[in-house]
Parts: C-alpha cells; structure tokens; sequence
C-alpha cells in the first residue's frame, strides 16, 4: 500500500515523476440497454517512476495513468521529468474471481485528475512559442516550415 499517498488521500497537490513507458490495457465498457454483451477497448496508458511531492519526498515507486490531453500535448519520450498536479484518490486493486474465497481486494491510494502538465528539465520552456513557429508536439521551437521539433520527431504520440 501506498502509506504516502494514504496521508493525504482526497488532497490535491502538486507532483513530479519520471516517464518511462506507454502501455496498453482494455476497459470494459458496459452494455447501457441491458441485453448482449459489454464491449472493449483498448486504451494508452503512461508509466511514471519516482514519483515525488512538491517537497522532493518520495510517494510511490511508480504510477500509471491512463492518456489524456494533459500528456498527449507533451509528447512525452523516456527519460522526460514532468510536474503535474494530481488529487489523491483510494481505488480498489486485486483479482476478482467467481467466488469469494478466489478474490483478493484491498484498497490502495493513486494520483486522479491531472492538470497542468509541464515537461521539467532539458527540455522544458516556461513559455511556449506561440502560433506557427511552435512545434505541434510540445509547443517548443521547430525549424520553419516543419510541424514538429527535432526531438518530437513526428508527433506526440509516435
């Protein structure tokens, strides 16, 4: 359990975290007439390791979110630090079988609600270029005449 993240359940505050990978998992999306069966689908996720509070205390090891406009605007590649701030939210985790005696629930505590998303570092710039001279990926400088910057490479999501 994440005994940090516990202190603090239901606060909003401000993060930092290192990215490190996308993922893919598939969400159930449940049948709204009642008849038939729920359909899926696949969804983006981002891992963030060392995911630290605005004091640099460590809260947890790692952190999944799932994609959303806050991190497809950054563009984010291995290694990007970013700071965000997120509210602390309880969430139940384990397996859930048939019966009872299969199933294996405990709550533990995660990061919701992202906002205000920003790359920290080497490549971060507090103020983003505005209009055609911004990359589309990050907002950063691009060379004329391109869409993208040189470390964007084609996109955000690429």
């Amino acid at each position: 359990m994440r005994t940090e993240l516990k202190k603090r359940n239901g606060l909003r505050g401000e993060f930092s975290a290192t990215f490190e990978r996308y993922g893919r998992k598939v969400v159930k999306i449940p049948n709204i007439y009642g008849r038939g069966r729920a359909r899926s689908m696949e969804v983006v996720t981002l891992l963030f390791r060392e995911v630290k509070d605005s004091t640099g205390k460590t809260v947890t090891d790692h952190l999944w979110f799932q994609t959303c406009k806050q991190w497809a605007i950054l563009g984010l590649k291995p290694g990007d630090k970013v700071k965000f701030e997120a509210r602390v939210m309880p969430y139940e985790k384990g397996y859930v079988g048939r019966y009872e005696d299969e199933s294996a629930r405990e709550t533990d505590y995660r990061l919701a609600f992202p906002t205000k998303a920003r790359l920290v570092g080497a490549f971060a710039d507090p103020l983003p270029l505005l209009g055609s001279a911004a990359c589309q990926g990050c907002g950063g400088a691009k060379p004329s005449g391109e869409r993208f910057c040189e470390r964007c490479a084609g996109g955000p999501m690429d």
